[in-house]
């Protein structure tokens, strides 16, 4: 989506771009960013086996938020330069956009309360990743991963083969790790960990970085080469979309 497409979103974008926007809504996306940092450092963490490369991607085109949805963000992003922090305002104006159907509201709303009312919020991200927002696909997958991995896997793989950084890093990271459900992949790890970096935004390359860092020094001469063919492949496959409000490229 063009940012001039709709009204606000050149200004919301411009907003985007000087802040850690999401963050500052409240989107719980921090969630997804530390559960990354720990796989990387060891945590213990289950992913199942996803067959991301040529795997599915999202069925429904990518959503235009509603102007309705259009000023709930712009007015809450008044309230925050403003210095008021309070959510209260924007979830309720956020459930009366939602409720008309409106898949962007859903991802705002759902990415705010999956740490308070994950039942809430698994319902509105999946309604949301149905009607193609790539963000509450990732989203989705990481919350499901505990407890139903067939489904988190399959949100997860729609949402990196759409574009989704987040879904990439978690990819690289299953690849790099491997379990009794993964094979262990370096190669794969790599590539993903470096599309990530290249068409991902500005403020989530240090965790690419951080990943990359881990994984490179662990592949041999003929891994490397590989990683370097799988890499072109998806660069090939996997072209870059312009950022927009459902999570894409701005998580």
């Amino acid at each position: 989506m063009q940012m001039r497409s709709i009204p606000m979103m050149g200004n919301l974008f411009e907003y985007i771009g000087f802040s850690d926007f999401m963050s500052s809504v409240g989107l719980r996306w921090g969630y997804c960013v530390r559960q990354i940092l720990a796989l990387v450092f060891g945590a213990s963490f289950v992913m199942v086996s996803t067959t991301c490369f040529g795997a599915d991607v999202l069925e429904a085109p990518h959503p235009i938020p509603t102007p309705a949805c259009l000023e709930v963000l712009k007015h809450h992003i008044t309230r925050l330069q403003s210095g008021d922090k309070d959510l209260g305002p924007f979830i309720r104006d956020l459930k009366s956009v939602a409720a008309a159907g409106d898949p962007v509201a859903k991802f705002f709303l759902g990415g705010v309360l999956v740490g308070s009312n994950p039942k809430k919020a698994i319902t509105l991200l999946r309604e949301s990743a149905e009607g193609g927002c790539v963000g509450s696909a990732g989203i989705l997958g990481v919350t499901l991963m505990s407890t139903k991995p067939v489904e988190a896997r399959t949100w997860l793989t729609k949402a990196a083969n759409s574009g989704d950084t987040e879904s990439r890093l978690f990819l690289a990271i299953l690849y790099l790790r491997g379990d009794s459900h993964t094979p262990k992949h370096l190669a794969e790890a790599l590539a993903w960990a470096r599309l990530a970096k290249r068409q991902g935004p500005q403020n989530m390359s240090f965790q690419a970085e951080q990943l990359i860092s881990q994984i490179q020094p662990l592949l041999s001469h003929e891994e490397s080469v590989q990683a370097g063919v799988i890499f072109t492949k998806l660069l090939a496959s996997h072209p870059k979309r312009p950022n927009y409000l459902c999570g894409q490229s701005t998580p």
